[in-house]
């Protein structure tokens, strides 16, 4: 036992300098989010502490079996690619990095969301994985676009708000705020349509149906639960009037109206009376001078011109 200890001792630390310095490591085992008709990048990196020559270097991008993207001593090799992938991928493997063997995927669809695995080859005994990512694919949905009933009268009725989006993918959830509290999603008030207009987007509509018994403020988020995203429409407001509020109101206006009507006829009153008198005043004045011009005659009948003598 004694013999045997140094030469154990000595072992050891080879084989986990071994381990550390040949053997390829699992970094990273996670999900990346990839958006619609935009690119992903899948990291993978070489951990070896051993200088590393980019002709040495073998390795490909897998997908359920499939072969994404593959690197094999030195060369691109692009042979046994998958058709789904031909002309949208990229290696960012170069002479100057020679351990970044990072994929990049170019105009991402649903059809993209796989696990997605980097595998790194030694020989035929010694190979593995360093990456394995899972890519979610995701769109964004447009702002909402929110409609309510015509601003009449809807004192205790009912009254129909529609909410849409567009553009988005996967499914949403639709979300109604009245006075800035949220109405429970499983509410016998709401009604929410989802249509898959194609293979990379939904749509949906939801109408929300609201007593409307007072002032009244609704608007609707649509949420993309996968990308943490949620975008809110405007708010729609309507103010409901009480009864006595239009009562008083009804009274108002009464008084308005009456008040109107008598300065109208007080203004009617004034002008006749002012027209009235400047008929007088002229009647008056047109009397008198007749009765001046009568009495001028009569002066000149009584009293007739005397001719006058020369010796005056």
């Amino acid at each position: 036992m004694e013999e045997q200890l140094p030469k154990m001792t000595l072992a050891f630390p080879l084989l986990v300098l071994f381990a550390v310095v040949f053997i390829p490591q699992c970094v990273g085992e996670g999900s990346i989010i990839g958006i619609i008709g935009e690119a992903a990048i899948l990291p993978c990196e070489l951990t070896f502490m051993t200088p590393v020559s980019i002709k040495d270097i073998n390795f490909e991008w897998r997908a359920e079996g499939d072969i994404v993207d593959a690197f094999v001593k030195g060369h691109h090799e692009l042979t046994h690619q998958e058709k789904q992938y031909r002309n949208r991928t990229e290696l960012f493997i170069t002479e100057l990095s020679p351990r970044n063997l990072s994929l990049k995927v170019s105009h991402i669809s649903p059809d993209d969301r796989k696990v997605y695995e980097c595998w790194f080859f030694i020989d035929e005994d010694r190979n593995g994985y360093l990456d394995k990512w899972l890519l979610k694919v995701a769109g964004h949905y447009s702002e909402p676009l929110i409609k309510g009933p015509a601003k009449i009268d809807l004192r205790n009725r009912d009254a129909d708000f529609t909410c849409a989006a567009t553009g988005g993918y996967p499914e949403p959830k639709v979300h109604w705020f009245i006075n800035q509290k949220m109405v429970l999603p499983q509410s016998n008030r709401i009604k929410t349509t989802i249509k898959n207009i194609s293979s990379e987007e939904y749509a949906v509509k939801s109408v929300l149906t609201i007593n409307m018994t007072d002032d009244t403020s609704v608007y609707c988020t649509v949420e993309n639960e996968l990308l943490k995203e949620e975008r809110k429409s405007p708010d729609i407001q309507y103010l409901i009037k009480t009864k006595n509020e239009q009562q008083r109101g009804d009274r108002r206006h009464w008084w308005i109206a009456v008040i109107v009507a008598v300065a109208l006829l007080v203004i009617i009153v004034v002008i006749a009376m002012a027209v009235f008198r400047s008929r007088n005043n002229s009647a008056s004045s047109g009397s008198s001078c007749d009765r001046t011009q009568q009495q001028g005659r009569r002066e000149q009948e009584q009293n007739p011109l005397q001719p006058i003598n020369a010796e005056d």
